[in-house]
């Protein structure tokens, strides 16, 4: 073991500039089972164990991050659970940049992999719900659509139009109440009473939700389905109303689109249009 040390210790005498230290620092955050990457910290056994703690201080960060963005889940699966998956999370997915505002966009399909979580099926999609709202509350807050400039446009130039949407806007699906669950939990306390699949939380209630941020204020629509699926096609795939429109109709004979386009409008989730 002491020749295999100090071997280690030449490779980490090699590390020779400032860069490459601190990818090596990094690296060995997330591989502690690599004797190599671990003999800079392992030589000397207090900083050894000063290594630990930092280590420890950034899974406990990273998972903090993570329960103040989601306190719903977190009330859901109570702190110790979501902490540990947290800490599991995070050891697999490095935050892309210094700030953690984002950080968790990956989580949701974490939690549909995580053995532990399959008790709980819609963990995963009110995880998605409270980080929709966290990147509204980030986002830039833009002026809704001006509907008179709308108004303006010939009537057989509808169908042509493509719209943008606000840049807060996120379109979620859930085939689980996920938005009653929330709203629960936005009580007092003392009246959260969460009876889930029960007569007060139907939860296989379907859910088609519009999450953005409008007058700094974040925002939750439900949608009717032909809306959300107009709305996908406008926002997601960049159609022309004609073609989001023709979409949902071939599913769907009896929807108004004129209904349609009306409940899409009044949400603001739109910024501009062109022809």
């Amino acid at each position: 073991m002491p020749e295999l040390v100090n071997q280690d210790l030449e490779k980490v005498e090699a590390v020779n500039s400032l860069e490459s230290y601190q990818q090596l620092f990094v690296k060995s955050l997330y591989e502690s089972s690599d004797i190599e990457l671990q003999a800079i910290f392992t030589a000397d056994r207090l900083l050894s164990e000063k290594f630990s703690i930092y280590q420890n201080n950034v899974w406990h960060s990273l998972s903090s991050a993570l329960m103040g963005v989601m306190p719903v889940s977190v009330a859901l699966v109570g702190e110790s659970f979501f902490r540990t998956m947290a800490v599991a999370y995070a050891k697999s997915h490095l935050p892309p940049k210094g700030s953690l505002i984002g950080y968790g966009d990956q989580l949701t399909n974490f939690v549909k992999s995580y053995p532990p979580a399959e008790t709980v099926p819609y963990l995963a999609d009110v995880i998605a719900l409270e980080f929709a709202r966290h990147h509204a509350y980030h986002s830039n807050d833009q002026q809704p659509l001006d509907l008179a400039s709308l108004a303006a446009v010939a009537p057989d130039k509808l169908g042509e139009l493509t719209f943008t949407a606000a840049d807060s806007v996120t379109l979620l699906y859930s085939k689980y109440d996920i938005y009653q669950i929330w709203k629960q939990h936005q009580a007092p306390l003392a009246m959260q009473t969460m009876e889930l699949e029960s007569e007060k939380i139907d939860i296989s209630n379907e859910n088609f939700l519009l999450i953005l941020r409008l007058d700094f204020e974040i925002q939750i629509h439900s949608l009717s389905k032909g809306a959300f699926r107009v709305a996908q096609a406008i926002a997601n795939d960049q159609q022309n109303l004609e073609l989001a429109l023709a979409e949902v109709l071939q599913q769907d004979s009896s929807v108004d689109p004129q209904a349609i386009l009306a409940e899409l409008l009044q949400t603001g989730m739109f910024v501009s249009f062109k022809v």
